[in-house]
């Protein structure tokens, strides 16, 4: 190996070590106002599901809660950061979508 690469594998490894500690950079009072904007929208959604009867009402009611669990948790990830994170989120939608299918 010659210098050039391995002064790029530094670069990329440090790179790829750092994305964490750049997603910590939300502060809680980022956090706190995300956090009300998700609270306001998800009234805003159900308001909009007032307008729907029956069934169509339940449906626009999952799709308004899932969809409000699913930005919590996005959210929580870029607060605080883990390994699963992905996981997570992808779970909260699974949950979510399958909420909306029964």
């Amino acid at each position: 190996m010659n210098k050039q690469h391995i002064s790029a594998f530094l670069a990329i490894s440090s790179l790829a070590f750092s994305s964490g500690a750049i997603a910590q950079n939300m502060s809680e009072i980022e956090y706190r106002a995300a956090e009300k904007s998700i609270v306001n929208e998800h009234k805003s959604d159900q308001l909009k599901c007032g307008l729907f009867a029956d069934n169509d009402k339940d449906i626009c009611m999952a799709v308004a809660k899932g969809k409000e669990k699913v930005a919590k948790t996005k959210l929580e990830a870029r607060y605080k950061p883990a390994n699963n994170s992905d996981y997570k989120i992808s779970v909260v939608q699974g949950k979510a979508d399958h909420a909306v299918a029964i």
